[in-house]
């Protein structure tokens, strides 16, 4: 009866530790998205003011 307890805790921290897991790993690709979303516009602003580039 132990045992079974045991390997049930265990199980419930595994259950945890893959939630914990999945969030960060969504949480890191929407950072990764926004990311990419970000470098793009940054590209668009300097494709459409030309005088940032004056200024570098």
């Amino acid at each position: 009866e132990a045992i079974a307890q045991y390997n049930l805790h265990d199980t419930r921290v595994d259950n945890r530790n893959l939630t914990s897991n999945i969030i960060s790993l969504t949480v890191r690709s929407h950072l990764d998205i926004s990311h990419k979303r970000l470098k793009r516009l940054s590209v668009c602003i300097l494709v459409v003011h030309p005088q940032y580039h004056s200024l570098n």
